[in-house]
């Protein structure tokens, strides 16, 4: 009976024919009823020789062999494993309805979303069959509970509707972007799939060209806001002028339709009265979009950083749109949003939207307008009575606020210079603001853009990045920049009530020069020990590359590639770091265009602007020491150069290492006998000491 079984399985399976084997097996040959364990352990052995897989073919086997008790074949389990492995080998010829006829109680969508992950193109018509089933709407947006005046309340919609289950209508948030944007009509132009593309304001000002594309391409336009602030956090004035300033722009572009569509930033507001009454004030023919399906693209970095494959990540999702039961009719969220790297981000959009675009058609779905019939809209009634309303439509300046270090201060010229029109301004909440910081909070409301340098374990807890985006503020947070690799002898002294030990116009010191006192050597003979050997011995050559990974870490959490910016600084600058926390100002412009065309407003390719003013540059300059230099491949020196704000009238900057050394021993001899005993100068007390003869 194993010889007949394996026999079919070699004659016939190449050709995938699954069916091939039951039937020989029960042919009158067989003599008998086949035996489900051989039946396995042939079929198994089959689908190991043959491609391409004939899940057609498997599902009549499976059916075939139903009826015998016990048979190992009808272990769900097992076949459903068998089955993932073999569909994930070869996508383009799987029939995924096979699957869901083998596993139509257990079969979950996003498992297979999982199988479907690879590289391969995908059977999204069998995918779409193996999925269907009665539609079962998940949680519905309900605006009557929360606001029951239906005077007051707008219509919100959710779906297309009954009638129009052979649509989908693809809507698309927070664009337009310039590295984005692009990538998306390009997709939708593949399977010529429409969109309506619900924009923010101040990304519209930044780049019509894109929007005017967007219009050629046939798709819809709308507001989802000027800022993209929540709505619920603003009063009914600041929504009328979130959507009045984005529809003015717009409406240069296209006739302003009726009735309006408006996508609540964040989809939050529909529950709130003073929403509802805000936008019917602005716009008495708007309706609110929200979606039936959510693939949340927007996540996708959270799984790429686990994973590291953006492909398999927009694969995934792109395939639970597909399943997604309550597909026909449906209204789908989307994001005009960068999700990480360059890279990862240009594979994960393409990928994401070419599966979606791909489905439509292949599930006999067409992509609808939100409205059927859209005209201009109509002028509006005169108003009556003695109150009128006068809108001022003087144009407001884009105001972005930048709150953190020292850097503060070169990210606001940056950004002054890459958007000449906005209004700048910035708190350095490192030098105690005078204003507290609800007070600071309670200005932030007003801007545009904030640039928070503030992480959440920042000790000015209102003001920390999650801290602002909690209350829908539109914040991009930019990581301080502080890196040691230039100069790993520098640390932090401080007095016994935890204040800083002021240095030679820094609060930073040297801890060779700190060691070197604490064991009593004589001030003349401490330039000497500025060597490689000592060097070696603390550790400092190996600082460059450890400090290098650690930055790349932290800007990576927060969504930057800085590689490529980090060799284009050491290129093109050499030491880029003033000191350990105060860079040139190429490294500030450069991560201000990276925060700025993440926000939307410039074109991350743009040009860095001449005549950024270098305001670090005036603080003390601390040098890369000649073997740390050479060592890195960049200029080294001895000679500091002093602060100018400190500097008497008349005194050069440069300071010699021999001045240097002697001002930090008149600084050290007027500090109390146990202030230089911190871990870092006891530790490298312990290791000069051998070094040193006295």
């Amino acid at each position: 009976m194993s010889d007949t079984i394996v026999e079919a399985a070699v004659a016939d399976f190449a050709a995938g024919n699954f069916a091939a084997v039951l039937a020989a097996a029960r042919s009158p040959k067989a003599k008998r009823e086949p035996d489900p364990e051989l039946l396995y352990l042939g079929g198994k052995a089959a689908m190991r020789l043959f491609r391409p897989i004939d899940a057609v073919g498997l599902l009549q086997a499976a059916a075939m062999i139903a009826p015998f008790e016990n048979a190992i074949w009808c272990d769900l389990g097992e076949a459903w494993y068998m089955l993932r492995q073999f569909l994930a080998a070869d996508l383009a010829w799987a029939n995924v309805a096979a699957l869901a006829a083998l596993s139509p109680g257990a079969f979950q969508r996003h498992q297979v979303a999982r199988a479907m992950s690879g590289r391969q193109p995908l059977n999204w018509a069998g995918i779409r069959a193996a999925t269907k089933r009665p539609v079962r709407h998940g949680w519905i947006p309900d605006p009557a509970s929360a606001v029951p005046d239906p005077a007051e309340r707008l219509p919100l919609m959710f779906w297309l509707g009954e009638e129009r289950r052979g649509e989908v209508c693809l809507t698309i948030s927070d664009g337009p972007s310039p590295d984005i944007t692009p990538l998306i009509l390009a997709a939708l132009k593949t399977r010529n799939v429409h969109a309506a593309f619900f924009l923010v304001g101040h990304s519209v000002a930044g780049h019509p060209e894109l929007v005017r594309q967007i219009l050629a391409d046939g798709h819809e336009i709308y507001s989802n806001g000027y800022t993209h602030d929540v709505f619920t956090n603003l009063d009914e004035d600041a929504i009328v002028s979130e959507l009045s300033r984005t529809e003015d722009l717009l409406a240069q572009f296209r006739p302003t339709p009726t009735p309006y569509p408006v996508r609540l930033p964040g989809g939050m507001g529909w529950d709130k009265p003073h929403v509802h009454r805000a936008i019917r004030r602005w716009n008495p023919d708007a309706v609110l979009i929200h979606w039936t399906v959510d693939p949340r693209d927007q996540d996708g970095q959270a799984f790429i950083d686990v994973h590291g494959d953006p492909i398999r990540e927009a694969r995934v999702r792109a395939c639970d749109v597909t399943m997604n039961p309550a597909l026909g009719g449906s209204i789908i969220l989307l994001h005009d949003r960068r999700i990480g790297t360059p890279h990862a981000n240009n594979e994960y959009i393409r990928t994401l939207y070419q599966g979606i675009v791909d489905m439509i058609p292949d599930a006999r779905l067409s992509a609808g307008r939100l409205f059927a019939l859209q005209q201009p809209a109509r002028e509006p009634p005169p108003i009556e009575g003695p109150t009128i309303v006068v809108r001022d439509e003087t144009p407001k300046p884009f105001r972005v606020a930048i709150v953190g270090s020292c850097q503060v201060t070169g990210l606001a010229d940056a950004t002054r210079r890459f958007l000449p029109s906005a209004e700048t301004k910035t708190w350095h909440l490192g030098v105690h603001p005078k204003e507290s910081d609800e007070e600071i909070l309670a200005q932030l409301q007003g801007y545009d853009l904030i640039i928070s340098q503030t992480p959440d374990w920042d000790p000015h807890a209102p003001l920390r990045i999650g801290s602002l985006l909690e209350r829908g503020l539109k914040a991009v947070y930019q990581p301080v920049i502080a890196f040691a690799g230039f100069h790993p002898d520098t640390i932090y002294i401080r007095n016994p009530g935890g204040s800083m030990v002021q240095g030679l116009g820094t609060e930073y010191h040297s801890l060779i020069v700190a060691a070197a006192f604490a064991l009593g050597v004589p001030e003349s003979r401490v330039p000497a020990l500025f060597n490689s050997f000592v060097f070696s011995d603390l550790g400092y050559f190996e600082v460059f590359e450890a400090a290098k990974t650690a930055l790349m870490k932290i800007f990576n959490r927060s969504g930057y590639d800085l590689a490529p910016l980090f060799d284009m600084w050491l290129r093109q600058v050499g030491q880029f770091m003033y000191t350990v926390n105060h860079p040139h100002i190429l490294v500030l412009a450069s991560l201000c265009r990276l925060v700025l065309a993440r926000a939307g407003l410039i074109d991350p390719a743009a040009p860095i602007p001449e005549g950024i003013t270098d305001a670090l540059a005036s603080h003390l300059i601390w040098p890369t020491y000649p073997p740390l230099a050479k060592r890195i491949g960049v200029t080294g020196s001895t000679t500091f150069l002093s602060n100018k704000a400190t500097l008497p009238a008349g005194q050069p900057r440069e300071m010699p290492l021999t001045d240097y050394v002697s001002g930090c021993y008149r600084i050290y001899e007027g500090l109390e006998k146990d202030v230089l005993r911190v871990a870092d100068v006891a530790k490298a007390c312990e290791r000069l000491s051998t070094l040193v003869v006295n």
